[in-house]
């Protein structure tokens, strides 16, 4: 590099391509995008498959309100369709008193949500519905956090379920299980909630006695022994179906019941 006679010299020394040496050549931003339009590939197809440029509406922003539920901050990026008002938002927001987190909106050009958003704390949220080959939990192995993850996958069923387990104590052969109560609920959530309630599952912990629930009505259910003495300790599961207003919305359920359609025909390619 000593030896070279100018700096376009040391810059092919230092292994600088002739491409890049003309953009460093360049007097100002207009002359060095027209050497970027000059390399013959690009290495990939372009946004609207017909050249190198996008189409319809593509801006950067900075601080566009504080709409309810945070402040938003820099670093908006607005893509429009050619055709009409509907464009998807990729920003950073600060939601204000928690955390910051990176935002995904769609708008049809009426009503900005609903989006999705990763934070800071890697979380991930979605207000619709999420599909996929699998869908798995990945955490450190508790026995060995630092060397190795523990992976399971999530159960696979035709339905949009719920469950809920615990355990109880039979009094002169009978206990009343409030699922609510059971599970840290408001009282009345599960009957809003759920739709076709079962017991699967009454296992006596302590002895022999044999066991039955009666129907579920109202988030709750009667465990009765055939032992009308019996005070044993008894482990219970119940699982159904979502009954609630948000489930209705999603396009892979029935308007009117919530329950799920499990089969769909393939969409066509466009």
């Amino acid at each position: 590099m000593l030896d070279d006679a100018d700096a376009s010299a040391a810059l092919t020394t230092l292994g600088v391509s002739t491409f890049a040496k003309s953009l460093l050549d360049d007097a100002d931003a207009s002359a060095a995008l027209t050497t970027l339009g000059a390399q013959a590939s690009l290495g990939y197809t372009a946004a609207n498959k017909a050249g190198e440029t996008f189409t319809g509406n593509v801006f950067t922003s900075k601080n566009r309100g504080s709409p309810s539920p945070g402040n938003y901050v820099d670093g908006h990026i607005f893509r429009s369709r050619i055709e009409g008002s509907a464009y998807a938002t990729f920003f950073a927001q600060e939601v204000v008193g928690t955390v910051s987190r990176a935002v995904l909106e769609a708008s049809n050009g009426f009503s900005k949500y609903p989006f999705f958003y990763f934070d800071e704390n890697g979380n991930f949220s979605a207000p619709g519905s999420i599909n996929g080959a699998s869908k798995n939990f990945l955490i450190d192995h508790p026995l060995d956090p630092f060397n190795r993850d523990l992976i399971f996958a999530s159960t696979e069923s035709p339905h949009y379920g719920v469950e809920a387990w615990g355990v109880a104590r039979l009094e002169g052969g009978r206990v009343t299980i409030d699922i609510d109560a059971a599970s840290n609920l408001t009282t009345g959530t599960w009957a809003a909630l759920a739709q076709n309630t079962v017991v699967t599952s009454l296992q006596n912990q302590e002895g022999f006695a044999r066991l039955r629930p009666s129907p579920v009505a109202g988030g709750q259910f009667e465990i009765i022994a055939d032992d009308d003495a019996c005070g044993d300790l008894v482990a219970w599961r119940v699982v159904a179906d979502r009954n609630d207003p948000v489930v209705k919305t999603l396009g892979n359920a029935d308007p009117e019941t919530g329950l799920l359609i499990p089969e769909a025909d393939k969409e066509e390619l466009a």
